[in-house]
């Protein structure tokens, strides 16, 4: 099977998720428990480095049981590091409001990996990121904000995700936590030199987005 036609594959496995509302019952969700804000992006990537601890909002996180967090990387559903930081079945599936860069970190084959950032070189190719709903419990995300250094090399923000929550396509907009890259960090020589480009991919409704597919996956945690 060519690399061509993997990508086509799991393009069409995506779509076929996006059509299967089977997921989470929408409607008895207690929507009076969740929090509706979402965070400006931008001058939070360009601040950099905020503080040495990696989840100063620990304390606002455990006033809820449970928070959506927006997955779009290889911690996804069927890839190999979801069941060591994830664990769980997504209750959905969407698409970032906001548009954004996604790049390969490719260090040989040592250490691969996907991010999304506001990359200052190439800011005519930001699209929608597709990925992954869940409801992690703080403990969850204490845990992913040490593994992706939030506030360090990445910074986990509350936006704004549009997912499809039944069978007539209706679209909801909810406010989930998202890991985003901050461009400070990769702007060193020794660390962009293995960022790669990667290609949109083209749906019929959402024109071009972002979706980092299995064909890229490792066995790296």
């Amino acid at each position: 099977m060519t690399q061509q036609q993997q990508q086509q594959e799991e393009f069409e496995a995506d779509e076929a998720r996006l059509e299967s509302y089977k997921i989470f019952d929408w409607e008895t969700f207690d929507w009076g428990l969740y929090e509706t804000y979402a965070e400006e992006i931008e001058p939070f990537i360009e601040k950099g480095i905020t503080c040495v601890t990696s989840t100063p909002d620990m304390p606002r996180l455990n006033k809820m049981s449970r928070h959506f967090v927006f997955i779009y990387d290889d911690m996804k559903h069927s890839f190999s590091k979801h069941k060591n930081y994830i664990g769980q079945e997504p209750i959905g599936y969407g698409f970032t409001k906001a548009h954004f860069n996604l790049l390969l970190y490719d260090h040989k084959e040592h250490v691969k990996f996907p991010l999304a950032m506001l990359d200052p070189h190439n800011p005519g190719n930001r699209h929608p990121l597709y990925g992954e709903l869940y409801l992690l419990t703080p403990e969850n995300i204490r845990k992913l904000d040490y593994k992706l250094s939030n506030n360090y090399m990445t910074k986990r923000l509350k936006m704004p995700i549009e997912v499809c929550i039944d069978q007539s396509g209706e679209v909801r907009q909810i406010f989930a936590f998202v890991y985003i890259h901050q461009s400070m960090y990769w702007e060193t020589e020794a660390r962009r030199k293995y960022l790669k480009r990667m290609t949109p991919m083209r749906a019929n409704k959402k024109g071009h987005y972002f979706n980092y597919i299995k064909l890229f996956d490792t066995q790296i945690n």
